[in-house]
């Protein structure tokens, strides 16, 4: 007959087997699935950023933040949700690193959100913190902590994270130069980030185009005015 303790070890056997089907269940799941998905898996597991949780200010999220669904096919998928939460950790990792830098609050100057499945940084040229000398593409020295903050997140992401640029200007900007105006003021500013980045180590081939909008693209369409289209915009995406 059994001691009087010993009657529970069949429980932690029992429990072994169990965790040991889960983990085999769990493998042949991951197996059957499409290359997509286990890249999007590995990546998760892979990604140095640890805190799950979003972002608590500075950061204004579009309303498709929260959802997995993929735009080209209309259906949910778990390699876009897994993206998803990853450039999530990564918008986290921005902010915080942006703001134990600067004692001061940058939301007024940094704005991520959420567009397409892809990150998009936009960074605001104001008056009152400008990020650029006047109709200049000469960044000041408050411009080069921002880019080259986000250009350190970049380069040591572990993943092929690749990056768009768009310049936007007002309409009465100019680059300085006879003959010159927004549009002109607009690509040479995109084009001085791209060096930045390129400069800080981030890989020339992970930044795919450098656009310049001019006044064409205003996040205020209703006052082409407003300081808030002044800005340079990264969009990071996992591709």
């Amino acid at each position: 007959m059994a001691g009087k303790h010993g009657g529970g070890a069949w429980k932690v056997a029992y429990a072994d087997f169990v965790t040991a089907m889960m983990a085999l269940f769990l493998v042949l799941w991951l197996t059957a699935q499409s290359p997509e998905i286990k890249q999007a898996v590995a990546r998760s597991f892979t990604s140095p950023f640890s805190s799950p949780d979003e972002p608590k200010t500075g950061l204004l999220n579009s309303p498709e933040a929260g959802s997995d669904q993929d735009p080209r096919n209309g259906s949910y998928s778990l390699a876009a949700a897994v993206e998803l939460t990853v450039l999530k950790r990564l918008s986290q990792q921005i902010f915080e690193a942006l703001n134990s830098n600067f004692s001061e609050d940058l939301s007024t100057v940094v704005q991520i959100r959420f567009d397409d499945q892809n990150l998009r940084i936009n960074v605001f040229d104001r008056p009152t913190e400008p990020i650029f000398e006047p109709d200049s593409s000469k960044l000041t020295k408050f411009g080069k902590f921002i880019f080259t903050t986000l250009a350190w997140q970049v380069t040591h992401f572990p993943e092929k994270l690749t990056v768009q640029l768009e310049g936007h200007t007002l309409p009465s900007e100019k680059s300085g130069r006879p003959g010159e105006g927004p549009w002109d003021l607009s690509i040479d500013r995109a084009s001085a980030i791209r060096r930045l980045l390129v400069d800080y180590k981030v890989p020339p081939e992970r930044i795919r185009n450098v656009t310049g909008f001019g006044a064409a693209r205003p996040l205020n369409r209703e006052n082409p005015m407003d300081e808030s289209n002044r800005r340079v915009s990264l969009i990071l995406k996992l591709r």
